[in-house]
């Protein structure tokens, strides 16, 4: 799901309710090793993001799931370009600078976003010094920058170089 993040609806009543029954099924042991994985994710897009250009417009692709005998038929480039070209193009058109960050937990993604222009500005992952030791996850950063003016180029092969310096 794309949003802003200035403008995420609330969730409705039935898919908080949901939502709030999820610890029940899967135990609080389960929840709280999830809850770790969320907040160091987090934590890292927003140290990988706070180093890129502001712009007038931050949006998060906070979820992306293909079934998996869809893969690879072009659904997921898909429904992206359609999103993209919906909500972000527009506005890029009207002069607004505007960035898409998401993250991946698998690197096989990588590959449909990087084909839609988008670069990787942080690689890290969860692994060991924490009390959830046996968590080793990786995750991948990624932003594409859109904007009316031909000056505005991302390249994050340079912010990549510079962050690591």
């Amino acid at each position: 799901m794309l949003m802003n993040k200035t403008e995420a609806p609330p969730p409705k009543p039935e898919e908080l309710a949901e939502l709030l029954a999820i610890p029940q099924r899967f135990g609080d042991d389960v929840m709280e090793r999830w809850k770790f994985a969320v907040g160091v994710f987090s934590q890292q897009a927003t140290e990988a993001a706070s180093r890129l250009d502001k712009v007038e417009c931050l949006w998060n692709l906070q979820m992306l799931a293909v079934r998996e005998d869809r893969r690879g038929c072009g659904v997921g480039t898909g429904v992206l370009r359609q999103l993209i070209a919906d909500r972000i193009e527009a506005l890029a058109g009207a002069g607004k600078t505007i960035r898409v960050t998401l993250m991946s937990q698998m690197e096989q993604n990588l590959t449909l976003y990087k084909r839609l222009g988008f670069d990787v500005v942080f690689e890290g992952k969860i692994a060991g010094g924490s009390e959830f030791s046996d968590i080793n996850i990786p995750n991948w950063v990624m932003s594409k920058l859109f904007c009316g003016a031909p000056a505005c180029v991302q390249n994050s092969e340079e912010f990549l170089h510079q962050s690591s310096m």
